[in-house]
């Protein structure tokens, strides 16, 4: 064990996970899922008002994505299918696809960069197993 790894078990018990593991996470000050595929270097792509796609060091692959304005997302599209209470999971291919449907047409008919970007989101999503936790799944005025 390093010695901040130790520091870390001794002053938070807390230990270092041994690998990286895909995850989803929920930034309620911010209003935008995360979703980050690998451990790597990333550069942030904003895409549209809804899109970021996170991009790896060459540019050339998509490893992660965020989407903002999730509470509006979650609460039209999400929560009339789910009976979630905030101990439960949400797919994130979920999320991905209730964006698509919001935006529907638009999708459609915005530019190829735009059109490629959702397409390799919808892509990693549904190849990926990771879920949304933690999420606090209620309606906030």
């Amino acid at each position: 064990m390093d010695k901040f790894a130790q520091g870390l078990a001794e002053a938070f018990h807390a230990q270092l996970q041994d690998s990286f593991v895909p995850c989803a996470l929920y930034f309620d000050c911010m209003d935008y899922v995360e979703y980050i595929a690998n451990d790597s270097t990333y550069i942030a792509d904003r895409i549209d008002k809804h899109l970021t796609v996170l991009l790896d060091s060459t540019q050339n692959d998509v490893v992660g994505f965020r989407i903002k304005g999730f509470k509006a997302l979650f609460n039209k599209h999400l929560k009339p299918l789910y009976d979630l209470t905030d101990k439960d999971f949400l797919p994130i291919i979920a999320v991905v696809t209730a964006l698509i449907e919001e935006l529907g047409d638009e999708l459609l008919h915005g530019d190829a960069k735009r059109h490629r970007a959702y397409k390799k989101v919808l892509r990693l999503a549904n190849d990926s197993k990771a879920a949304l936790s933690d999420v606090p799944f209620c309606e906030v005025a």
